[in-house]
């Protein structure tokens, strides 16, 4: 007779009592497409779960049902698609001696990851593998939202391949590397998460991944807030980026960003930096209160900044060194702890419309082979309006100056 294929749903216990006596039990018998309820307590999952049917696992809630993974290596739970793939209400927890991590997803459809907590994924130094708490891959889309990741030894959430996921209202915190990595060629749309105190960075994104992040939280976290590396493009929209190891938002190699209206401040480096070949198109953004500079340029890398506030940065308000340019246009500089604006080596800018104020030193200064433009810009309460060491070259033009107290323009030529 021809097996009957309609979906089920089907009740499970942690003492065996349900519809099956096992999770495992469950996932081969019931029909694609039936979900399994998980009641309250510890389901255990010894050995790989390997799932490769839609199927949808559901408990009371992460407070209330765990899947206690213990097999090493891999995942516990291998969801192999194309299929549709949902977990909901439920802590996966690894428990095993080895390395190991919790989920893995390939080639899923349309997935859903919904108030999950993922935690106790265990790393190997010797192995460079396992931590993991979800791991998403293939060509697998689909939504993660309102889900925990803590205590992974690795990082909390991995996606690569061509995955297209968006990542939803999830806290991600106390994972040992990183909150959020994007590789190879992913992407990702990343809304209103809590990213905070993993061991490296909160958002990483490398390869030729790309990511919009628009109202995440990403504090205190090892190294940089948001890290953007290789040919990685990214559009950040009203970020809060605080208190980071290193640096708040760091694009370096190739990488481009567009950032806008993005709040950097109390980070233990830079604001923003942008390093090597990486282009930064900023725009109204406030960058304020960090150690170092509010934005950094280096290297041969490229910035176009307008409209942005500047303030009270540790040293410089934004910084070129090496070969790097920008087009800085109609920002709000105010007291920043060194320069409003400082050129250095062999960098260049085109600086118009800029209000400067308040710099312990100079509003704009110019050192070494550095030059530019600089015009219309209002200098108000600086040490100097504009410095010009020997060496440097650049051209001033229709600018205004008022209660600079060193003078308007100190010219060392």
């Amino acid at each position: 007779s021809t097996p009957d294929l309609t979906p089920v749903t089907v009740q499970l216990a942690p003492d065996g009592s349900g519809d099956y006596p096992s999770l495992a039990a469950a996932v081969e018998a019931v029909p694609p497409g039936s979900t399994i309820r998980l009641a309250p307590g510890v389901h255990r999952v010894e050995n790989h779960l390997i799932i490769d049917k839609d199927l949808f696992l559901s408990g009371a809630g992460p407070d209330q049902t765990t899947i206690e993974i213990s097999s090493t290596g891999i995942a516990g739970i291998i969801a192999n698609g194309p299929a549709a793939f949902g977990f909901q209400d439920i802590t996966l927890a690894y428990s095993g001696e080895g390395w190991g991590a919790n989920l893995s997803i390939q080639d899923g459809e349309e997935i859903l990851v919904k108030n999950c907590r993922f935690t106790g994924a265990k790393f190997s130094q010797e192995e460079k593998m396992g931590g993991v708490g979800l791991y998403v891959f293939g060509s697998t889309t689909g939504v993660i939202e309102q889900s925990e990741f803590d205590g992974n030894e690795s990082n909390a959430i991995w996606v690569e391949g061509q995955a297209d996921v968006a990542i939803l209202s999830s806290t991600i915190h106390h994972n040992a590397d990183y909150g959020i990595s994007l590789r190879e060629d992913s992407q990702a749309t990343l809304l209103y998460n809590d990213i905070y105190a993993n061991g490296l960075h909160g958002i990483a994104a490398e390869d030729s991944a790309s990511f919009k992040a628009v109202e995440n939280t990403t504090r205190d976290n090892g190294e940089a807030g948001i890290l953007l590396t290789h040919k990685t493009r990214a559009e950040l929209e009203n970020n809060q980026v605080s208190g980071n190891g290193l640096v708040g938002i760091f694009i370096r190699d190739e990488a481009a960003a567009v950032l806008t209206g993005n709040e950097t401040h109390h980070n233990q480096g830079d604001g923003i930096a942008i390093y090597d070949e990486a282009r930064g198109d900023l725009v109204e953004n406030y960058s304020h209160d960090n150690q170092t500079y509010g934005v950094s340029i280096r290297m041969s890398a490229y910035a176009d900044v307008t409209g942005n506030v500047i303030a009270n940065n540790g040293q410089t308000g934004i910084l070129l060194t090496e070969t790097g340019a920008a087009v800085i246009q109609d920002n709000m500089l105010v007291e920043n702890g060194q320069h409003g604006i400082m050129l250095k080596n062999q960098a260049e800018a085109h600086i118009e419309g800029n209000f400067i104020e308040a710099s312990a030193e100079a509003g704009i200064a110019f050192f070494d082979a550095a030059g530019g433009l600089a015009l219309t810009n209002e200098f108000y309460r600086n040490l100097y309006g504009v410095y010009i060491g020997p060496g440097a070259s650049p051209e001033l033009s229709s600018n205004t100056y008022s209660g600079n107290t060193g003078g308007e323009i100190y010219d060392e030529r």
